[in-house]
């Protein structure tokens, strides 16, 4: 039986095609980038291709692909559009070293 095909359809421009190569063939990208850059590669090849076998063929989740997938249709696809969005909430930050609160320099 065939699986349905993909409500979200996102339009990969051919000029962001040999960018998205690049990013994937260099040694020092971020991962999560370059599995973000396959899947678009992939949807740009193979427009139709399901979520589930997409998914199978970069070993992730359906519901990793159908998200990305979701988000670029919706905003349009872009290099910008490979990061992460902003998170909510405050910035982390990190204490001052030393004492100050009874801990020894040792700890």
């Amino acid at each position: 039986m065939p699986t349905p095909t993909p409500a979200y359809h996102p339009a990969v421009a051919p000029s962001a095609v040999a960018a998205l190569e690049r990013l994937v063939r260099r040694a020092t990208s971020e991962q999560r980038l370059v599995q973000r850059a396959k899947l678009a590669l992939l949807l740009q090849a193979q427009p139709t291709v399901g979520n589930t076998a997409a998914a199978a063929q970069l070993g992730q989740h359906p519901n990793w692909v159908r998200k990305w997938r979701k988000r670029w249709a919706q905003a349009g696809f872009a290099l910008a559009a490979l990061a992460d969005r902003p998170r909510s909430g405050r910035p982390r930050t990190l204490s001052p070293p030393g004492g100050g609160d009874g801990q020894s320099r040792s700890l």
